[in-house]
């Protein structure tokens, strides 16, 4: 349950841990600035990844491309590039707790169909993805545009990958996913005192900064004056 009024101190501290994680990047060798960029537009994604599968339930009903809004995203590259800790900050935020990561052999259409219909809410994180387990499954797990639409299926999570094992994307997966790729990473001396910091902040991080994100976001879904019978929040469908 989220207070969708939460209070502006703790949003604030909330936005401290987000920002804090992003700034400390500039400790890392590399095009960091371009890191910093790209790990803020995946956090925009993330905390709208909820709101995904009603947009795609309304895309579908008019004929809109379901792959605009994507409900999978990927952040690969290289290795202590920061990826598995920024994800797990992103899940404390939406949720207020810490969230189990999922493992590569999660990754498969079996399990991540499993996964999306016994779940609901914050994504479901697959931490380092091997090479071999995203060769033999990405076209079934990442291609199935229309799971859940014949079902009704509305509050499945998204799914969250980190990767240090993948190089590139094809083009047919990377325009259905939101995919970054990071090419900073950092030594292991400033390694470990980055993480005692960001884990000591992490403690802190409530879902404050995402309950007032749901709020507006809320209003936004609610097609109050368009009589538009695909609209999910008018017909009650999010819960």
């Amino acid at each position: 349950e989220m207070n969708l009024t939460p209070d502006a101190d703790a949003i604030r501290k909330d936005l401290s841990c987000l920002f804090g994680i992003i700034n400390s990047l500039d400790t890392f060798y590399g095009d960091y600035k371009k890191s910093q960029r790209d790990y803020y537009r995946f956090f925009n994604w993330y905390v709208a990844s909820p709101f995904m599968r009603c947009l795609r339930y309304s895309g579908d009903k008019t004929n809109y491309g379901v792959i605009y809004f994507p409900v999978m995203g990927i952040l690969y590259g290289e290795s202590n590039g920061g990826k598995s800790t920024f994800i797990a900050l992103l899940s404390k935020l939406m949720s207020g707790a810490k969230i189990r990561k999922s493992s590569s052999n999660d990754f498969t259409a079996t399990n991540i169909s499993y996964l999306k219909t016994a779940c609901e809410g914050v994504p479901i994180n697959i931490d380092d993805l091997a090479k071999t387990q995203y060769d033999s499954h990405f076209e079934k797990v990442i291609k199935e545009d229309d799971w859940g639409l014949l079902e009704h299926r509305l509050n499945y999570p998204s799914v969250v990958i980190t990767s240090n094992k993948l190089n590139s994307l094809k083009p047919d997966i990377a325009k259905r996913v939101v995919t970054c790729r990071i090419d900073i990473r950092i030594d292991k001396e400033t390694g470990a005192y980055n993480a005692k910091r960001i884990n000591e902040s992490m403690k802190h991080a409530t879902n404050a900064l995402f309950a007032e994100y749901a709020r507006r976001m809320f209003t936004r879904l609610a097609y109050k004056e368009s009589g538009d019978e695909t609209g999910c929040c008018k017909r009650g469908l999010w819960n």
